[in-house]
C-alpha cells in the first residue's frame, strides 16, 4: 500500500509540473500536497526525492522544494543529447520501432494539422511520438537519460504555449515525413530528417523562451 501511495503522489506531482500547473521556480507546500492527494507526509517525500532524482525539483535547506526554473542552457543542452542519440537509434534500431504505432501517431499529426489550434494536444503528441523512437532501443541508460529530457520538452512547450503554434504544425508536417522515412526503411533520410527536426525545434522554442525571459542559466 505505502508503494501504491508514494507513486501516486509522485505520478501527480510530477504531471502537474509537467504540465504548468506547478510553474517554474514555484516551492511546493507539502501540507497542502498532503492535503489534496489524501496521503501522509512520507508517501510526499518519497515522491519528492525520486522528482529530486529527476532533475524536475531541487531540496533547498530551510527553505523548502523548489521546482527547478528552465533554463536556455538546460535546453540546449538537452537538444544536443538529442540530435547525437536520436538519429543513432534510427540508425541503429530502425527495424524495432512500432510501426503500428508510428502510423497512429501519423494520422493524429494529419488531423492536427487542420484543427482549432491545441498546443497542449500536439505537446502530448511530440512527446509520444519521440518516446516511440527512444523505445526502440535495447539501452536502459540511453532511455533513461532521454525519458528526462523528453520531460523537460513538455514542460518547454507547455510554457510557450501559442507562442509556438505556427512551429506545432510545421512540427507535426516534420513527423509525417520522418515517419513515412521510417516505414520505407530510408535510414540516411530519416536521420537527416530527425536532426533537421530538432535543430528547427531547439532554435524555435529557445527564441521563445527568450521572449518570455526566463534565465539563461
Amino acid at each position: 500500500m505505502a508503494i501504491n501511495l508514494r507513486d501516486k503522489a509522485y505520478n501527480a506531482i510530477k504531471d502537474k509540473i509537467l504540465t504548468g500547473r506547478i510553474g517554474h521556480s514555484d516551492f511546493l507546500n507539502e501540507a497542502e500536497l498532503m492535503k489534496e492527494l489524501d496521503v501522509s507526509r512520507t508517501p510526499i517525500r518519497e515522491a519528492l526525492s525520486r522528482l529530486e532524482q529527476e532533475g524536475l525539483v531541487s531540496v533547498l535547506p530551510k527553505k523548502g522544494v523548489l521546482v527547478k526554473p528552465l533554463t536556455v542552457s538546460d535546453i540546449s543542452q538537452g537538444f544536443e543529447v538529442r540530435t547525437i542519440i536520436e538519429p543513432y537509434i534510427i540508425e541503429t534500431y530502425l527495424k524495432f520501432i512500432d510501426k503500428h504505432e508510428l502510423l497512429k501517431i501519423k494520422a493524429l499529426s494529419q488531423k492536427l494539422i487542420i484543427e482549432p489550434p491545441d498546443p497542449t494536444k500536439f505537446a502530448k503528441l511530440d512527446d509520444h511520438f519521440h518516446r516511440v523512437i527512444a523505445s526502440a532501443c535495447p539501452n536502459v541508460f540511453i532511455k533513461t537519460m532521454l525519458g528526462k529530457v523528453f520531460d523537460q520538452n513538455i514542460r518547454v512547450r507547455i510554457y510557450s504555449e501559442k507562442n509556438l503554434w505556427e512551429r506545432h504544425i510545421e512540427a507535426a508536417k516534420e513527423h509525417i515525413e520522418l515517419i513515412d522515412y521510417i516505414l520505407d526503411n530510408k535510414v540516411d533520410d530519416a536521420q537527416k530528417a530527425m536532426v533537421h527536426h530538432l535543430i528547427t525545434s531547439k532554435e524555435i522554442q529557445m527564441m521563445a523562451l527568450r521572449d518570455k525571459q526566463i534565465s539563461a542559466w
